[in-house]
Protein backbone atom coordinates (compact mmCIF):
# COMPACT_ATOMS: atom_id res chain seq x y z
CA UNK A 1 0.00 0.00 0.00
CA UNK A 2 1.19 3.16 -0.94
CA UNK A 3 2.72 5.63 2.19
CA UNK A 4 0.98 8.95 0.95
CA UNK A 5 2.37 10.57 3.95
CA UNK A 6 5.70 10.19 2.62
CA UNK A 7 4.24 10.77 -0.81
CA UNK A 8 3.35 14.28 0.81
CA UNK A 9 6.88 14.97 2.89
CA UNK A 10 8.72 14.31 -0.45
CA UNK A 11 6.85 16.41 -2.01
CA UNK A 12 6.40 19.46 0.39
CA UNK A 13 10.08 18.83 0.90
CA UNK A 14 11.07 20.47 -2.90
CA UNK A 15 7.68 22.33 -4.07
CA UNK A 16 5.70 23.25 -0.87
CA UNK A 17 4.05 25.90 -2.86
CA UNK A 18 3.60 23.98 -6.18
CA UNK A 19 2.22 20.51 -4.16
CA UNK A 20 -0.97 22.52 -2.86
CA UNK A 21 -2.00 24.37 -5.91
CA UNK A 22 0.08 22.95 -9.36
CA UNK A 23 0.07 26.37 -10.83
CA UNK A 24 3.68 26.80 -12.76
CA UNK A 25 4.20 30.17 -11.13
CA UNK A 26 4.26 28.56 -7.72
CA UNK A 27 7.25 26.16 -8.66
CA UNK A 28 10.30 27.34 -6.52
CA UNK A 29 11.96 28.11 -9.51
CA UNK A 30 8.88 30.67 -10.30
CA UNK A 31 8.59 31.74 -6.83
CA UNK A 32 8.44 35.78 -6.89
CA UNK A 33 7.03 37.84 -4.13
CA UNK A 34 3.70 38.88 -6.27
CA UNK A 35 2.98 34.96 -7.23
CA UNK A 36 3.74 34.77 -2.76
CA UNK A 37 1.00 37.04 -2.61
CA UNK A 38 -1.09 35.63 -5.36
CA UNK A 39 -1.11 32.21 -4.07
CA UNK A 40 -2.40 33.20 -0.31
CA UNK A 41 -4.79 35.41 -2.30
CA UNK A 42 -5.99 32.41 -3.25
CA UNK A 43 -6.75 31.26 -0.09
CA UNK A 44 -8.56 34.17 1.18
CA UNK A 45 -11.23 33.85 -1.94
CA UNK A 46 -11.76 30.45 -1.59
CA UNK A 47 -12.48 31.06 2.33
CA UNK A 48 -15.04 33.87 1.95
CA UNK A 49 -16.97 31.82 -1.03
CA UNK A 50 -16.75 28.71 1.82
CA UNK A 51 -18.24 31.20 4.36
CA UNK A 52 -20.90 32.97 2.67
CA UNK A 53 -22.00 28.98 1.53
CA UNK A 54 -22.11 28.05 5.17
CA UNK A 55 -24.14 31.42 6.15
CA UNK A 56 -26.64 30.95 2.80
CA UNK A 57 -27.10 27.18 3.45
CA UNK A 58 -26.28 26.14 7.15
CA UNK A 59 -26.33 28.84 9.58
CA UNK A 60 -26.71 32.86 9.51
CA UNK A 61 -24.98 33.59 12.18
CA UNK A 62 -21.49 31.54 11.87
CA UNK A 63 -18.72 33.21 14.21
CA UNK A 64 -16.30 30.14 14.93
CA UNK A 65 -14.32 30.14 17.82
CA UNK A 66 -12.04 27.16 17.23
CA UNK A 67 -11.71 26.35 13.87
CA UNK A 68 -8.94 23.32 12.32
CA UNK A 69 -7.89 23.33 9.14
CA UNK A 70 -6.97 19.89 8.06
CA UNK A 71 -4.30 19.08 5.67
CA UNK A 72 -3.18 23.02 5.95
CA UNK A 73 -0.08 22.83 3.99
CA UNK A 74 1.67 26.14 4.11
CA UNK A 75 -1.56 27.98 5.57
CA UNK A 76 -3.24 29.16 2.58
CA UNK A 77 -6.53 28.57 4.32
CA UNK A 78 -5.49 28.77 7.99
CA UNK A 79 -4.07 32.43 7.87
CA UNK A 80 -7.94 33.49 5.98
CA UNK A 81 -9.81 31.46 8.34
CA UNK A 82 -8.22 33.08 11.01
CA UNK A 83 -10.27 36.62 9.44
CA UNK A 84 -13.35 34.93 10.79
CA UNK A 85 -12.54 32.59 14.06
CA UNK A 86 -11.13 33.68 17.23
CA UNK A 87 -8.72 30.68 16.59
CA UNK A 88 -7.60 28.48 14.47
CA UNK A 89 -5.07 25.49 14.32
CA UNK A 90 -3.98 24.25 11.13
CA UNK A 91 -2.78 20.41 10.63
CA UNK A 92 -0.37 19.02 8.49
CA UNK A 93 2.14 15.84 8.31
CA UNK A 94 5.03 17.74 6.74
CA UNK A 95 7.25 19.18 8.58
CA UNK A 96 8.50 21.26 5.87
CA UNK A 97 4.77 22.57 5.17
CA UNK A 98 4.30 23.57 9.05
CA UNK A 99 7.42 25.34 8.96
CA UNK A 100 6.65 27.11 5.73
CA UNK A 101 3.02 28.38 7.44
CA UNK A 102 4.56 29.36 10.59
CA UNK A 103 7.08 31.41 8.90
CA UNK A 104 4.09 33.64 7.38
CA UNK A 105 1.93 33.21 10.35
CA UNK A 106 4.80 35.30 12.02
CA UNK A 107 5.42 37.10 8.79
CA UNK A 108 2.10 38.49 9.32
CA UNK A 109 1.94 38.23 12.89
CA UNK A 110 -1.14 35.85 13.03
CA UNK A 111 -1.47 35.27 17.04
CA UNK A 112 -4.49 33.25 16.76
CA UNK A 113 -3.38 30.74 14.57
CA UNK A 114 -1.24 27.80 15.49
CA UNK A 115 -0.01 24.67 13.37
CA UNK A 116 0.51 21.33 14.76
CA UNK A 117 0.80 17.43 13.19
CA UNK A 118 -1.37 15.83 15.77
CA UNK A 119 -5.37 16.11 15.69
CA UNK A 120 -6.39 18.33 18.30
CA UNK A 121 -8.69 17.86 21.70
CA UNK A 122 -12.35 17.70 20.73
CA UNK A 123 -14.67 20.89 21.19
CA UNK A 124 -14.08 22.46 17.57
CA UNK A 125 -16.72 24.30 16.12
CA UNK A 126 -15.70 24.02 12.84
CA UNK A 127 -13.32 21.66 10.74
CA UNK A 128 -12.51 22.13 6.92
CA UNK A 129 -10.55 20.52 4.33
CA UNK A 130 -10.42 21.20 1.26
CA UNK A 131 -7.79 19.51 -1.85
CA UNK A 132 -6.57 17.13 0.96
CA UNK A 133 -8.53 14.09 1.39
CA UNK A 134 -8.26 13.08 -2.26
CA UNK A 135 -4.28 12.68 -1.54
CA UNK A 136 -5.23 9.62 1.05
CA UNK A 137 -6.05 6.07 0.63
CA UNK A 138 -9.45 6.00 1.44
CA UNK A 139 -9.63 3.02 3.71
CA UNK A 140 -7.47 5.25 6.19
CA UNK A 141 -9.27 8.37 4.90
CA UNK A 142 -12.75 6.97 6.13
CA UNK A 143 -11.22 7.06 9.43
CA UNK A 144 -9.78 10.00 10.03
CA UNK A 145 -13.04 11.77 8.81
CA UNK A 146 -14.65 9.75 11.53
CA UNK A 147 -12.15 11.44 14.11
CA UNK A 148 -12.39 14.70 12.50
CA UNK A 149 -16.33 14.88 12.94
CA UNK A 150 -16.30 13.22 16.30
CA UNK A 151 -14.34 16.02 18.10
CA UNK A 152 -16.98 18.85 16.43
CA UNK A 153 -18.84 20.32 18.84
CA UNK A 154 -22.72 20.50 18.66
CA UNK A 155 -23.71 22.93 16.18
CA UNK A 156 -20.46 23.18 15.06
CA UNK A 157 -19.80 23.33 10.88
CA UNK A 158 -17.88 21.12 8.56
CA UNK A 159 -16.82 21.46 5.13
CA UNK A 160 -15.02 19.00 3.61
CA UNK A 161 -13.89 18.02 0.33
CA UNK A 162 -13.59 14.61 -1.45
CA UNK A 163 -13.16 13.10 -5.12
CA UNK A 164 -15.63 10.19 -5.69
CA UNK A 165 -15.02 9.54 -9.36
CA UNK A 166 -13.46 10.45 -12.55
CA UNK A 167 -13.10 9.91 -16.68
CA UNK A 168 -11.29 7.22 -17.84
CA UNK A 169 -8.26 9.73 -19.30
CA UNK A 170 -7.49 10.79 -15.15
CA UNK A 171 -6.44 6.78 -14.17
CA UNK A 172 -3.46 8.71 -14.88
CA UNK A 173 -0.14 7.58 -12.61
CA UNK A 174 -2.15 5.35 -10.21
CA UNK A 175 -2.08 2.43 -12.42
CA UNK A 176 1.69 2.54 -12.11
CA UNK A 177 0.90 1.61 -8.66
CA UNK A 178 -0.35 -1.77 -10.12
CA UNK A 179 1.78 -4.92 -10.79
CA UNK A 180 -0.94 -7.56 -11.56
CA UNK A 181 -4.60 -6.86 -12.12
CA UNK A 182 -7.59 -8.81 -13.55
CA UNK A 183 -10.07 -6.58 -16.07
CA UNK A 184 -13.50 -8.56 -16.72
CA UNK A 185 -15.05 -6.32 -19.48
CA UNK A 186 -16.70 -4.38 -16.71
CA UNK A 187 -14.37 -3.86 -13.51
CA UNK A 188 -10.68 -3.48 -13.00
CA UNK A 189 -9.55 -5.21 -9.45
CA UNK A 190 -5.97 -5.24 -8.43
CA UNK A 191 -4.71 -8.69 -7.85
CA UNK A 192 -0.88 -7.53 -6.27
CA UNK A 193 0.09 -4.15 -5.96
CA UNK A 194 3.83 -2.78 -6.66
CA UNK A 195 6.13 -4.25 -4.31
CA UNK A 196 8.31 -0.60 -3.79
CA UNK A 197 6.44 2.38 -5.78
CA UNK A 198 8.16 5.73 -5.99
CA UNK A 199 8.10 7.89 -3.25
CA UNK A 200 7.19 11.49 -3.85
CA UNK A 201 4.67 10.57 -6.66
CA UNK A 202 0.76 12.78 -6.17
CA UNK A 203 -2.13 10.33 -6.29
CA UNK A 204 -5.59 10.92 -6.43
CA UNK A 205 -8.20 8.54 -4.96
CA UNK A 206 -11.78 8.59 -5.12
CA UNK A 207 -14.00 8.07 -2.26
CA UNK A 208 -17.38 5.97 -1.57
CA UNK A 209 -19.61 8.89 -1.28
CA UNK A 210 -22.38 6.57 0.40
CA UNK A 211 -20.17 5.31 2.94
CA UNK A 212 -18.77 9.35 3.64
CA UNK A 213 -22.43 10.42 4.19
CA UNK A 214 -22.91 7.20 6.72
CA UNK A 215 -20.12 9.12 8.59
CA UNK A 216 -21.47 12.05 8.98
CA UNK A 217 -24.63 10.85 9.80
CA UNK A 218 -23.16 8.59 12.42
CA UNK A 219 -21.17 11.47 14.08
CA UNK A 220 -24.20 13.47 14.43
CA UNK A 221 -24.41 15.69 11.76
CA UNK A 222 -27.71 16.01 10.37
CA UNK A 223 -27.90 19.38 8.20
CA UNK A 224 -26.26 18.75 5.20
CA UNK A 225 -25.85 20.26 1.92
CA UNK A 226 -23.63 18.89 -1.47
CA UNK A 227 -22.00 20.92 -3.92
CA UNK A 228 -20.39 19.15 -7.26
CA UNK A 229 -16.90 20.19 -7.99
CA UNK A 230 -15.29 18.97 -11.69
CA UNK A 231 -11.78 19.53 -11.44
CA UNK A 232 -10.78 18.74 -15.31
CA UNK A 233 -12.42 15.51 -15.27
CA UNK A 234 -12.12 14.59 -11.16
CA UNK A 235 -15.60 15.20 -9.71
CA UNK A 236 -15.52 15.74 -6.19
CA UNK A 237 -17.70 16.95 -3.72
CA UNK A 238 -17.65 19.40 -0.84
CA UNK A 239 -19.97 18.56 2.20
CA UNK A 240 -21.09 21.41 4.25
CA UNK A 241 -22.93 20.15 7.25
CA UNK A 242 -23.86 21.00 10.83
CA UNK A 243 -23.58 18.76 13.72
CA UNK A 244 -26.69 18.18 16.15
CA UNK A 245 -26.84 19.52 19.78
CA UNK A 246 -28.47 15.96 20.62
CA UNK A 247 -28.84 12.07 19.14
Amino acid sequence: MRDTDADWQAISASEPYYGVLTHPNFLRANMTEQARRDFFATGDHDVQDLLATIRARIALDFKPQHAIDFGCGVGRLSLAMAHYARHVTGIDVSPTMLSEAEQERQARGATNVSFRSDLPSPGYDWVNSYLVFQHILPERGYDLLAALLDGLSADGIASIHLTAFRTVANLGGNLDDIALLTFDGRRVDTVHPVTAPTVGSMRMYDYDMTRVLAIFITAGLRLLWLQHLDHAGHHAFRIVAQKAKGP
